[in-house]
């Protein structure tokens, strides 16, 4: 495991953060919203499990579940070590799949866990792959995977005419997708470029198990490199494999205005969709609406949180939009979050009925955390179907599939003799 110096170069403010009221205890969902930085607080319930590391030192992780569009939390607490001492800044989330969760806790350490939701929840300490001495320098964040091509000899520094190294196709992956538990088949996903497909236990030499599909042309983007989240969101629901797209462009009603603060920011979203078990067919753009067309009505609840307009109507269009994200029950329903200004500690999160251009619901979200930007906030995750009893029995009998995802959340890297063919645009 890597050392870390952990009170050299954060602050503290991450021991003063509150969690919300709601989620405690949890309620039972098909699929929630979850926060990815987790609350240092000590929270008990149903899901609460524990761990010793290997500093002595016990670990503890609540999830505290509500439904969408209200944002589900974990608390993390050290029953017997005060919290200034164990934590150095708060554990944070990275890949959710199905009943797992994996999570880094930094404090004399870093300690990577996985989650194992069940009536009987647990944690494995698992070994941490991101060593100083690690030469792939392309891991910056717990939540990507990179994807590099084959190898045939060491390169040496200084080695120009190095030609493996020239054809190298850097894929950085911002979500992995398991399209085929049985295979198992992954999609390791550039939301802005596309997705590497491959059987991840597939130890043949042969690259016929792999492929790249680009995501839909008008959308394709080859020079975008900061996080997809703000924009876009792609995710399995019902059987398809669906993309949305949230698109912002200033719409200002009074040009002899000059005060750029009287400027409506109106907005667009899109979604495309193919089914999974066809991955060879065309994108097909399934809704689109605008802003301008979203109704909001006496129906729509807490819309008295919505900024107002000078007649006094509810609005979203002064509002600062960013990560549209997907319900994993209806394709045809988008959250995103809203702020009146990037600085503010407390954020609106947006549902939007696509297929009926309606807002049903405006909810409050603490975003304390993300002051100033809109960085990497929330995830939707099916991690709450998870902690009955029947469910449970369930997980039992697919083991064999828990497997894949464990083998989803140890990758670091992939080799692919293939990818030397990929498309130069990437």
């Amino acid at each position: 495991m890597a050392t870390v110096f952990p009170y050299r170069w954060t602050k503290t403010k991450h021991l003063t953060e509150r969690p919300p009221t709601h989620g405690h205890p949890p309620d039972a969902h098909p699929w929630i919203v979850l926060d990815v930085c987790a609350y240092i607080a000590d929270r008990r319930n149903s899901t609460t499990a524990t761990i010793v590391l290997s500093n002595g030192r016990k670990i503890q992780i609540t999830f505290c579940i509500a439904p969408p569009p209200l944002v589900s939390y974990i608390c993390a607490w050290s029953p017997a070590t005060d919290p200034a001492v164990f934590f150095a800044k708060e554990p944070a989330v990275g890949f959710v799949n199905d009943n797992l969760v994996f999570l880094r806790v930094h404090s004399d350490q870093i300690y990577d866990l996985i989650y194992h939701a069940s009536s009987r929840p647990s944690l494995k300490l698992i070994h941490n792959p991101y060593s100083p001495y690690n030469p792939y320098d392309y891991l910056r964040r717990i939540d990507n995977v990179v994807i590099l091509p084959d190898r045939r000899h060491a390169a040496g520094v200084d080695d120009d005419d190095n030609n493996s190294d020239k054809d190298i196709v850097l894929h950085l992956t911002e979500k992995v997708l398991i399209l085929d538990d049985e295979q198992p088949l992954v999609a390791f996903v550039d939301p802005w470029r596309g997705m590497v497909i491959c059987n991840v236990l597939d130890n043949s030499s042969t690259p016929g198990g792999s492929s790249y599909m680009p995501m839909p042309s008008e959308i394709f983007n080859i020079h975008n490199t900061y996080t997809s989240s703000i924009s876009r969101d792609i995710a399995i629901v019902n059987g398809r494999l669906t993309v949305v797209r949230l698109c912002l462009y200033l719409d200002s009603d009074d040009d002899s205005d000059d005060d750029d603060d009287d400027d409506c920011c109106a907005w667009d979203l899109t979604t495309w969709s193919k089914p999974v078990t066809c991955l060879d067919d065309e994108w097909r753009e399934d809704l689109k609406i605008k802003s301008s067309d979203v109704s909001i009505d006496d129906s729509t609840r807490n819309a008295c949180l919505l900024p107002k307009l000078d007649d006094g109507c509810p609005t979203t269009e002064t509002l600062q939009l960013a990560h549209p994200t997907f319900s994993l029950m209806d394709a045809h329903i988008v959250y995103i979050m809203g702020k009146v200004d990037v600085s503010d500690e407390k954020a609106l999160v947006l549902t939007v009925d696509m297929a009926n251009k309606r807002l049903q619901e405006v909810s409050m979200y603490d975003a304390e955390r993300i002051v100033n930007d809109f960085d990497y906030a929330y995830t939707h995750s099916t991690i709450s179907q998870y902690f009955t009893t029947a469910a449970a029995v369930l997980a039992r009998q697919v083991e064999a599939v828990i497997s894949v995802n464990l083998a989803k959340l140890f990758i670091t890297h992939l080799i692919m003799e293939a990818f030397g063919e990929l498309p130069n645009k990437l």
